[in-house]
């Protein structure tokens, strides 16, 4: 496969959603597409629809886990089993503060706290959650602004915040935040 096959153009940094037209025809281009016989110009094109690609998903991934969280209420935690006195049994600890355990395939549960923090940012500031699917900034852009003490002041700062976001890496991003917090 030649770049004179007529590859797809994703869409990547500015204001326009992907289409979801372009969404399968990248993803079709990238299934017959050989790296080990590519040329240069091919192979910058794959990383650029790469990247066009995975921003689309991350960002789509953020909003669905925003609104899976907003509808879905906390369960409960069960319930100690009886001890042997008849009182109970004391919880057992868990590690990482009780957060929930990813389902299998799910990744790590590092990943569902970044994840489940990115939803928090997007919720925040709807502008991060574009321009992550945009491909303007990262998911862990989104998820250091998810990760503020000071959410209050998050929705007067938006335009500031993602201004500042968009010049900076993402760690720099999260060490910048955490001096504006």
């Amino acid at each position: 496969m030649t770049l004179l096959d007529d590859p797809p153009m994703i869409p990547a940094g500015g204001d326009t959603p992907l289409p979801t037209d372009a969404l399968g025809a990248g993803v079709a281009w990238l299934s017959s597409f050989d790296p080990g016989g590519a040329s240069v110009p091919e192979l910058e094109h794959a990383t650029r629809l790469l990247r066009g690609l995975r921003s689309f998903v991350e960002g789509m991934g953020v909003r669905v886990d925003a609104a899976l969280a907003a509808r879905v209420a906390p369960r409960p935690a069960p319930r100690p089993a009886p001890g042997p006195e008849g009182g109970p049994s004391p919880a057992p600890r868990r590690r990482g503060g009780g957060a929930p355990r990813p389902a299998p395939g799910d990744g790590s549960a590092a990943d569902a706290a970044r994840r489940r923090a990115a939803a928090a940012g997007a919720a925040l500031a709807p502008s991060f959650g574009a321009a992550l699917a945009r491909g303007a900034v990262s998911l862990d852009h989104v998820a250091a602004l998810g990760r503020v003490r000071n959410d209050a002041a998050v929705a007067g700062a938006d335009p500031e915040l993602l201004a500042a976001a968009l010049v900076r890496s993402a760690d720099e991003f999260a060490r910048w935040l955490r001096a504006w917090d």
